[in-house]
C-alpha cells in the first residue's frame, strides 16, 4: 500500500522561478510569433522584465519570498495581457519593460513596505528563537505561544504635535 504524499511546499529555486516566468511570457505574448523571435528577445526579457523587480527591491535592501515575487510579476503580466493591446506593439520587450517599470513607479512603495515588514518580523523571530534555551518538550509549546504573543502587532502610539513644543524657525520676525 502506498503512503499518500505529504504536501511539502518548498520555495522555488531562482532558476525554476525564472524558467516559469519566461514560460508564462512566451505563452501569453509570443504564442502567435515564431519561436526565433522569443529566443532573440529572451535576454532582454530576462533583464528588463523578469529580473527588474528583483533589482528594484535589491536596491532598497529588501527581499520577498519566491511565491510573492512570482505573484507580483504574474499579476502585472496578466494585467498587460488583459488591458494592453499587444498586437500593434513592434518591440515587445520594450513594451513589457515599460509596463512593469511604470507599475513599480506606482506600486513599488507598497511592495517595499511589505518586504520591510516581512524582514523585520523574520529578524525578530530569529532573534527571539536564538535566545531561547534548550528545554524539555513540555516547555516548548508555552514558550512558543508566549513568543507568538510577543510578535502580535503593536498599537501605534500617538505623538504630540511637535509644532506646539518648538519655536518657529524665524521667531516673530515675519
Amino acid at each position: 500500500m502506498r503512503r499518500p504524499k505529504r504536501n511539502t511546499s518548498r520555495q522555488a529555486t531562482p532558476a525554476e522561478l525564472v524558467t516559469q516566468l519566461l514560460n508564462v511570457v512566451r505563452s501569453q505574448f509570443y504564442g502567435d510569433l515564431p519561436p526565433k523571435r522569443f529566443f532573440q528577445d529572451r535576454n532582454l526579457l530576462l533583464r528588463n522584465v523578469i529580473l527588474y523587480p528583483a533589482h528594484w527591491l535589491d536596491e532598497r535592501g529588501v527581499t520577498l519570498p519566491s511565491h510573492r515575487y512570482q505573484g507580483i510579476v504574474l499579476d502585472v503580466l496578466q494585467t498587460i495581457k488583459r488591458h494592453g493591446d499587444t498586437r500593434g506593439v513592434q518591440y515587445l520587450p520594450g513594451y513589457l519593460a515599460h509596463c512593469l517599470q511604470t507599475h513599480f513607479k506606482h506600486h513599488g512603495e507598497e511592495y517595499y513596505e511589505e518586504a520591510k515588514a516581512l524582514r523585520s518580523l523574520t529578524g525578530d523571530v530569529i532573534n527571539a528563537l536564538a535566545k531561547l534555551p534548550c528545554r524539555a518538550e513540555s516547555d516548548l509549546i508555552p514558550t512558543l505561544a508566549a513568543l507568538r504573543a510577543d510578535l502580535a502587532p503593536r498599537k501605534r502610539r500617538r505623538t504630540k504635535d511637535s509644532s506646539d513644543d518648538q519655536p518657529s524657525l524665524f521667531g516673530d520676525a515675519l
